[in-house]
């Protein structure tokens, strides 16, 4: 992709969020300063509550007083994270197709259990998960570039046990994004690269630890693989040159990615809160959070676009 096609895109985005969102945010901006007002007014009456427990010691004993108080803090941060996520849905309900348009056919859905497929991205090989596992979605976009196919999943993957006690321990095993992009390169291994680890530990049996040549990559990241031939074709200085420039343009600490049937999976592994440019603690005019977006999926197009995706090739 060219500087100005880049830039196309970016005065398109700019054209739309001048005349169709910011139109829309001038409504969602009076209500987000309702509820920020609100949560801090439910904060403020925990924190009072909770002191005057400790400000009159004889109306109930030390151990209530505190078993009280973290009653009143999680349900007042409870309050406030429901209010917080419904303002963020509702926003994105009536903004995220304008800005979406600007990519051509890319679509956004929340909460998108019903049309992603858990067993493939086990099977990738991608994370730790097992037979137990669970999967928490947020947003997810749909979409195509130079005829390439490529889903954004945001999703957290976790296992749930019980201790003697029968309370349930919540063990996780990812949380961030997916960006799972259609090859149409053909391809027989499954190749994963993971963060380094000391022991190597293979995700799968099948799955061989394989030493490439590339010193610094070696030693941040470890590459399995059921072929290694296939692997070294795969794994290119430019590819990981790629790889970095997402890690960078969606800020975070670590990255993973996966060859599988014909998909190239990418893991973005972050605790924030992706794609996200609805806060109650900030304004809905601040052209930042938008921009940081556009710069997200861009990194994406680029990388499709470099690598050539979508022309059929036999690797």
């Amino acid at each position: 992709m060219n500087k100005q096609e880049y830039n196309k895109i970016g005065r398109e985005v700019v054209k739309k969020y001048k005349e169709d969102i910011l139109p829309k945010c001038a409504r969602f901006e009076e209500e987000r300063i309702k509820i920020k007002n609100r949560s801090y007014l439910v904060l403020c009456l925990a924190f009072l509550i909770s002191v005057m427990f400790f400000f009159f010691p004889g109306l109930i004993s030390v151990e209530s007083a505190l078993k009280i108080t973290l009653i009143i803090f999680v349900v007042a941060f409870g309050l406030n994270y429901i209010w917080a996520k419904s303002f963020e849905l509702e926003v994105k309900q009536s903004v995220m197709r304008y800005f979406c348009s600007c990519f051509g056919d890319l679509k956004w859905a929340a909460l998108a259990e019903n049309i992603v497929d858990d067993n493939f991205i086990a099977q990738s090989n991608l994370f730790k998960t097992n037979q137990s596992s669970q999967y928490d979605y947020d947003d997810i976009f749909k979409g195509s570039f130079r005829d390439v196919n490529f889903e954004i999943i945001e999703l957290e993957s976790y296992t749930v046990t019980r201790t003697v006690k029968g309370r349930k321990n919540r063990t996780r095993q990812f949380k961030g994004a997916i960006i799972k992009i259609k090859i149409d390169k053909t391809f027989n291994s499954n190749t994963v690269i993971r963060p380094d680890s000391f022991m190597h530990f293979s995700p799968d049996l099948k799955l061989k630890h394989t030493t490439l040549e590339d010193v610094q990559f070696e030693r941040k990241f470890d590459v399995f693989t059921t072929d290694e031939v296939e692997a070294r074709y795969l794994i290119t200085t430019a590819f990981m040159d790629r790889l970095n420039n997402l890690k960078m343009a969606f800020n975070i600490d670590k990255i993973s990615c996966a060859f599988y049937n014909q998909h190239l999976l990418i893991g973005l592994h972050t605790n924030k809160d992706l794609f996200k440019f609805a806060s109650i603690g900030k304004s809905l005019f601040d052209y930042s959070e938008f921009s940081k977006l556009f710069k997200e999926i861009m990194s994406i197009y680029e990388m499709i676009d470099y690598f050539k995706f979508g022309e059929k090739t036999k690797i």
